[in-house]
């Protein structure tokens, strides 16, 4: 395509060095139930350095109750093509995506209350009555209350939703 616009992939300047931080004392603790609502992070993956979900969810599942924080951009995932002041959106995008991950559940605890049941039929299998740990990014139980969510109950759940609407299937 003659129109067609190479993307660079940027050079990080400063690369967190792995070695070096795995030296560094481990800071306490003090409060960790205290929610906390980090300032800021950004996403990035440049060739020399990276720094996405799995990134993103070490740094705050380090013990805190980090319940919140905020995207900030650092010109990373433009659009490759289209107008050039419409570039800058596909960091956006690219952001909405990885919260999309997020919310899914898989990377880490959700509450149910804020991811969903979406519809006043829709039903929702959870331990978070029972799980004291349930809101937090990383579960602090030797095992996660959701292994002790039978199949026979997720089906159960399924038929009883199926059967509240029968003409949506």
């Amino acid at each position: 395509m003659a129109n067609e616009t190479k993307v660079e992939r940027q050079r990080r300047a400063f690369v967190p060095d792995p070695a070096w931080l795995a030296k560094q004392a481990q800071e306490p603790i003090l409060e960790p139930d205290l929610p906390i609502i980090d300032p800021h992070h950004h996403l990035w993956d440049h060739l020399n350095s990276r720094y996405l979900l799995d990134e993103l969810l070490a740094d705050t599942g380090s013990g805190h109750n980090i319940t919140a924080t905020v995207y900030i951009d650092c010109r990373s995932m433009y659009r490759g093509d289209g107008p050039a002041e419409m570039k800058p959106v596909g960091e956006t995008e690219f952001a909405n995506g990885v919260a999309a991950m997020s919310a899914s559940g898989i990377y880490g605890p959700t509450r149910p209350e804020r991811n969903g049941p979406w519809r006043s039929g829709d039903i929702t299998v959870s331990r978070a009555e029972t799980c004291e740990c349930h809101h937090l990014r990383r579960c602090r139980r030797d095992t996660m209350c959701l292994m002790d969510i039978a199949t026979s109950e997720v089906l159960d759940a399924i038929e009883r939703r199926l059967a509240a609407e029968p003409t949506r299937v």
